[in-house]
């Protein structure tokens, strides 16, 4: 790109009327506000407006794999991402209820992958998985392990093995009546204390608003909306999900390694 390419974008994107400055913490308002005021309130909104087109990703032809290596890496991370294609949708109780769902299930696959990895015969030391929502259109699934050295395909092999586990046999009612419970149980705490959760909590719901038009509800509501959700999920539902984040097109692999590996 040109010089002029970086000024157009400006020129462009940053505009007051698609901002939103959002302040969590033990202040005082009336100082930030005036903070706001003083470094954005200059900012003049152009006469004409801006079409925000809806972007979408390209399908992969093959699955990507990228490996690097850095001698001052220490240690061996792997990571995929299975990219799904996703339509648009308002945010109601269908979409709070598919939310649940997905969460209730990377809790399940958290724990199963985090007892892999305790046993001293694991390839691999520690693990992630779950899934992201980079765009409005698109959906990742991901897992990620730190992995024991010359044992990087071994660790490859187990995590697949267990996702595939899950996407044939679907998950136990135990597994499912203990994430639920769980999943209340962190509800229930943080109800009890609003004053000293963490700020992202708050602002997670804020962004989720401004950048996907998610309702902007309180943590009470929040847990009514769950409540209500939780009593009309099945094991059917979770196994439903774990297909549908299978069913991919769009596969990439990271692995990073001080030297190749």
């Amino acid at each position: 790109g040109k010089h002029e390419d970086l000024i157009r974008f400006y020129n462009t994107w940053y505009r007051p009327d698609l901002m939103s400055i959002v302040a969590v913490g033990d202040f005082k308002s009336t100082n930030v506000e005036k903070l706001i005021k003083q470094y954005f309130g200059k900012l003049i909104r152009p006469s004409t407006a801006v079409s925000q087109p809806l972007q979408h990703l390209q399908d992969f032809d093959k699955p990507v794999v990228n490996i690097i290596a850095d001698k001052e890496l220490t240690g061996i991370t792997l990571s995929s991402f299975w990219r799904n294609q996703k339509k648009p949708s308002n945010f109601d109780e269908t979409t709070y209820k598919k939310l649940v769902i997905k969460n209730l299930l990377s809790g399940i696959l958290s724990k199963r992958i985090s007892d892999l990895s305790l046993d001293t015969t694991s390839p691999f030391m520690g693990a992630r998985i779950g899934y992201k929502q980079s765009l409005p259109t698109a959906e990742k699934f991901y897992f990620r392990a730190s992995v024991k050295p010359n044992r990087t395909s071994e660790a490859f092999e187990a995590l697949l093995t267990e996702i595939k586990r899950v996407v044939d046999n679907g998950v136990s009612e135990q597994e499912f009546s203990t994430e639920k419970r769980l999943y209340i149980e962190w509800f229930e705490s943080a109800l009890k204390s609003q004053e000293t959760l963490s700020h992202h909590v708050y602002l997670g719901s804020y962004i989720k608003y401004f950048l996907e038009g998610a309702p902007l509800t309180s943590l009470a509501q929040d847990y009514e909306l769950t409540m209500a959700a939780l009593d009309s999920i099945t094991l059917s539902d979770l196994s439903g999900q774990m297909k549908t984040w299978a069913d991919h097109q769009n596969a990439s692999i990271f692995l990073t390694a001080p030297t190749e590996t």
